[in-house]
């Protein structure tokens, strides 16, 4: 997972969708927009959480 900032007033021009539950919700930037949107990301992206399979033999 990553976490990274936006300015707000750019991420206004995408819609929030929800994708199973209450607290999954999801802001969809369509795949000709990633450029652009990538362009916007204000400072650095971290990486806050890793998720390999136990047995990755």
């Amino acid at each position: 997972m990553t976490k990274f900032d936006l300015p707000a007033s750019y991420l206004h021009k995408f819609e929030v969708q929800n994708v199973g539950g209450v607290i999954h919700n999801e802001l969809w930037v369509p795949a000709e927009e990633l450029e652009e949107f990538n362009d916007h990301i204000v400072g650095n992206i971290v990486v806050t959480q890793s998720f390999y399979p136990e047995n990755s033999n």
